[in-house]
């Protein structure tokens, strides 16, 4: 038995992994935004091979910043939640585009995504779609010390952080849903027979696609902010 508890300690789930970084992202403090965004946008391939998907992601980040509140509040707790909430939503977004992004350059090359692929994201956005907002206030609500007013502003904040991230998912959702069918007028207006990735491909797509966005926004950074994240070592 101890065993068996210790190779699972040495191996954390993705979901784990995922609540870890988060909480000592928040524990740092200073403007989190954009590391939370990334910090998504990265675990984002991950969270959809292992079966998480995007709305476990976003239950994690948010599990995370109950943890690392409810244990040390913050000198602006206010601030650093919203920031929680924007950059959580700022990752989904980027993600999903992505998403469209991978499923419409597999249309123009005529090669088409695993329809278990095309199955989990239509299954894992139009999930986050019903659960974004009630993720993102059910855990404001167990957070500790927030007077009602605190709540009531973050619960209007996460309204329209939900609001922004929608059109992104809606568009991903809509460009896997349509995938196949697509796929099959291009077969048939060519007469070909068209190509197919391998099972997890479509993910493995996405992760390329947020990576090269990723290394993009990285090389653009001013060079106060990259030193300050090697010091800390995000």
């Amino acid at each position: 038995m101890s065993d068996t508890n210790e190779t699972a300690s040495e191996n954390p789930s993705p979901a784990d992994k995922i609540r870890a970084e988060a909480e000592a992202i928040i524990n740092q403090g200073g403007p989190i935004r954009e590391r939370i965004s990334q910090l998504v946008a990265r675990a984002a391939e991950q969270a959809q091979h292992s079966g998480q998907g995007l709305a476990g992601l976003a239950q994690s980040v948010m599990d995370a910043t109950v943890s690392a509140v409810n244990q040390s509040v913050p000198s602006d707790p206010n601030s650093t939640l919203r920031q929680v909430i924007d950059g959580l939503g700022d990752g989904v977004s980027k993600a999903a585009l992505a998403t469209k992004l991978a499923v419409t350059e597999s249309l123009n090359s005529s090669k088409s995504f695993a329809n278990e692929d095309l199955q989990k994201v239509v299954g894992d956005v139009k999930t986050l779609k019903e659960m974004y907002l009630q993720t993102v206030t059910d855990a404001l609500g167990k957070l500790k010390d927030l007077t009602g007013t605190q709540l009531s502003d973050l619960q209007k904040h996460a309204v329209t952080a939900q609001q922004t991230v929608m059109p992104a998912l809606q568009s991903a959702f809509e460009a896997a849903y349509s995938h196949p069918v697509e796929l099959s007028k291009q077969s048939v207006q060519a007469g070909l027979e068209l190509s197919k990735h391998s099972v997890g491909g479509l993910f493995s797509a996405v992760g390329r696609l947020l990576q090269d966005a990723g290394q993009r926004i990285q090389a653009d950074a001013p060079e106060e902010d990259k030193t300050t994240e090697k010091k800390s070592g995000v």
